[in-house]
């Protein structure tokens, strides 16, 4: 088994469906995670964003760029550092976060049709775990 190359194909894929899909809603992957963390959060900097989400500056500040565009994110000037800005989702971004969740929800539940309910369980535990070290091992 060559886990590293499974994992790589799994991500792959993950993102590559997860964008086909979410692109009907008008989203991407990558603005799908930056909207469910800030609808979490309600506010970020731009700094909080990209290390919550392990994304460098300049994907970040593109896809907030594109959802400013979209009127999906507004910026504020941080009140606490003069020098950054506090994201906040729109109302139309909120109302965008139950068809997010469906359209993930369903990625997850047809990539994992052929698993009983018993073997979803043992992939969740052990992917976890196997995440959990690989955090550890990275220092995060």
């Amino acid at each position: 088994m060559d886990l590293p190359k499974t994992i790589s194909l799994l991500h792959r894929k993950m993102n590559k469906e997860l964008n086909d899909r979410l692109m009907k809603i008008g989203l991407s992957n990558a603005q799908s995670r930056l909207l469910k963390l800030l609808y979490n959060n309600r506010e970020m900097t731009q700094a909080e964003l990209c290390n919550e989400l392990e994304m460098d500056k300049s994907t970040v500040a593109k896809a907030l760029a594109r959802m400013e565009g979209n009127d999906l994110i507004t910026k504020k000037v941080n009140p606490d550092d003069t020098r950054s800005f506090l994201v906040y989702p729109t109302d139309k971004a909120v109302e965008m976060i139950p068809k997010t969740r469906e359209v993930i929800s369903g990625w997850t539940k047809d990539v994992t049709s052929g698993l009983t309910e018993e073997e979803m369980e043992t992939f969740n535990e052990l992917i976890h775990k196997v995440a959990e070290r690989a955090a550890i091992i990275c220092g995060n």
